[in-house]
C-alpha cells in the first residue's frame, strides 16, 4: 500500500458527514480507543484516495487490519485542491498503523483518519459480531455491551428457531409422524441421502382402504405427498381428495400459509380462484 495520505475533504462534505454519524453509530473517543489499542478493519478503496494511491482493483476490495496508536483533537489535513481555493482544515483524528506495512517497511509511520471515519469503520467491522469488540471498551461500558451481546445471540437463535419451523401442507392432517430417517436416491453421481419421514393413516382400524392394516406406513421422501393423497383418496373419498389435493398443491406452489389451528375450509374459500388452474394442472 502506498505510504501517502489521502487529501482531506472539503469543509461542506466534512459538516455533512459529521451530522450523518451523529445518528448512525457510536462516536468512541480517540485517545480512549489509541490506549485501547482498538483494532479494525479498513477498506482498500480508502488507501486509494488522494495523490499517491497506487493500489490495483483487488487490492481495493480487500479490507486491511489497523491499530490505533496516536490520536490528535487537531490534526491538519491538507486540502485536496489548494488552486481551486482549497485550504488545510484542522479535525479530531486517529493514526495508525497496518501490520501488513509494518512487515513490509520497518518503521512505517502509518495513516492519519478523521476520527469521525475511524469510528464508522469501526461500526463496520463489529456490527456483526460485536462480541468480538468487547476487548476494546472500556471497563465502565463492557457489562452493559456484553449483556447486549447476550441479547443479540438469543434473537438471532429464536429467528433461526423460527425459521426452522414449517408448517405442512393440509394433507398431513390425516397422518401421524412415525418417525424420520434418510433415504439413498440414485442420481448420475451416484447414490445421494435425502431425509423421508414415515406416516401412519390416523384412522388406524377404521382406515378404509382395502388390506390396510394400522401397522401400514407411508414413506414421503423430501416432500413427495403422492403416496398420501393416494391415500386419502381411497380412504376419505374423492370429495375430501380433490379439496386437500387442490389445498396442498397451493401450499407448496403458490405459498398460501396453512395453519394447523384453522379448517381446511378456511383455506378452501382463500384460495377458491386458483381451484380450478390447480385441477387442471
Amino acid at each position: 500500500m502506498s505510504s501517502a495520505l489521502p487529501a482531506a475533504r472539503s469543509a461542506k462534505e466534512a459538516r455533512r458527514d459529521a451530522m450523518i454519524v451523529a445518528f448512525t453509530y457510536k462516536q468512541y473517543p480517540g485517545q480512549q480507543q489509541v490506549d485501547l489499542k482498538v483494532k479494525i478493519e479498513v477498506p482498500g478503496s480508502w488507501f486509494a484516495q488522494g495523490i499517491g494511491g497506487r493500489l490495483n482493483t483487488d487490492e481495493r476490495a480487500e479490507k486491511y487490519e489497523a491499530i490505533a496508536v496516536e490520536y490528535d483533537p487537531q490534526h491538519v489535513f491538507r486540502a485536496q485542491s489548494k488552486g481551486r481555493g482549497g485550504s488545510s482544515k484542522a479535525a479530531e483524528a486517529i493514526r495508525f498503523i497496518c501490520p501488513e506495512d509494518a512487515a513490509e517497511e520497518e518503521g512505517h509511520c502509518g495513516y492519519w483518519m478523521r476520527l469521525s471515519e475511524w469510528n464508522r469503520y469501526r461500526n463496520d467491522t463489529y456490527k456483526e459480531r460485536r462480541e468480538d469488540e468487547l476487548p476494546f471498551l472500556p471497563p465502565s461500558e463492557l457489562d452493559h455491551a456484553m449483556q447486549e451481546v447476550q441479547q443479540n445471540k438469543e434473537k438471532k437463535r429464536s429467528k433461526v428457531e423460527a425459521n426452522e419451523v414449517e408448517e405442512k401442507p393440509p394433507v398431513y392432517k390425516y397422518f401421524d409422524l412415525v418417525k424420520s430417517g434418510v433415504h439413498e436416491a440414485q442420481t448420475k453421481a451416484g447414490p445421494v441421502n435425502v431425509p423421508c419421514e414415515w406416516y401412519r393413516c390416523k384412522k388406524g382400524a377404521q382406515c378404509k382402504v382395502k388390506s390396510a392394516t394400522p401397522d401400514d406406513l407411508h414413506k414421503v421422501v423430501k416432500k413427495g405427498t403422492s403416496g398420501l393423497l393416494k391415500h386419502i383418496r381411497a380412504c376419505e373419498g374423492e370429495e375430501v381428495w380433490l379439496r386437500v389435493r387442490a389445498l396442498t398443491f397451493s401450499a407448496i406452489s403458490i405459498g398460501i400459509c396453512c395453519s394447523s389451528a384453522q379448517p381446511l375450509d378456511t383455506y378452501a374459500v382463500s384460495i377458491a380462484g386458483c381451484m380450478p388452474l390447480i385441477l387442471m394442472l
